[in-house]
């Protein structure tokens, strides 16, 4: 797949930023990261996509999970296999998915997606939807705005970073084509950024 400018531009922030940007999420789990481990099965396999440098892979380690890990980062990878040996972590993007189908009991992507422009979302939910098992469980989260951007905030520091910014009806709308929404929340900030809303979805393969 030839990568767009804008992902490859953000993908270069990211390996720019390298452990700053890990150091600066490593507190950040969302509350629903503790709702979404009620709700699937106690040995379930997880795809943990866009891990960065295993925050979640981690804790779902801790909770007794099995955890599959992506991210386009080589470093983000590296740390994240180093730290938590016990994981299995690939550079991967959703867009080029290699797993089988219906491999997965569960998927957590948060906070990942809002990189893909419209286009290339459908792509991904229709990958993540291959792999998700029937009945499975996921969990995907975006921003809140309007229309497309480059951001530079406080997260980034200094670097730019592309979002595609949704509203709830867009992103629903969208999410049905190809899961069944079992419930959703607007969230606030977890980095306190007060601009910043997110919405929250648990979603079910049906």
């Amino acid at each position: 797949m030839i990568e767009k400018k804008k992902y490859n531009d953000t993908k270069q922030s990211y390996e720019k930023l390298g452990g700053r940007y890990l150091q600066s999420i490593r507190d950040l789990t969302p509350s629903d990261f503790y709702n979404f481990i009620k709700i699937i099965p106690r040995s379930a396999l997880v795809l943990d996509v866009g891990c960065a440098g295993g925050r979640d892979s981690r804790n779902f380690l801790d909770n007794g999970f099995r955890v599959v890990g992506i991210d386009v980062v080589e470093e983000f990878i590296e740390a994240s296999q180093r730290l938590y040996p016990e994981g299995k972590f690939y550079k991967m993007s959703v867009l080029d998915i290699n797993f089988p189908e219906e491999q997965f009991d569960a998927i957590w992507a948060n906070a990942v997606l809002l990189h893909l422009d419209d286009e290339d979302l459908v792509k991904a939910l229709d990958n993540l939807r291959k792999v998700l098992k029937t009945k499975g469980t996921a969990f995907l989260s975006f921003k809140l705005g309007k229309e497309e951007a480059t951001v530079i905030d406080k997260l980034s520091d200094g670097e730019a970073r592309y979002f595609n910014f949704t509203n709830e009806s867009k992103i629903i709308k969208l999410l049905e084509k190809f899961f069944k929404i079992d419930s959703y929340n607007i969230a606030d900030d977890d980095a306190n950024r007060d601009d910043v809303k997110w919405i929250r979805l648990f979603l079910t393969k049906v």
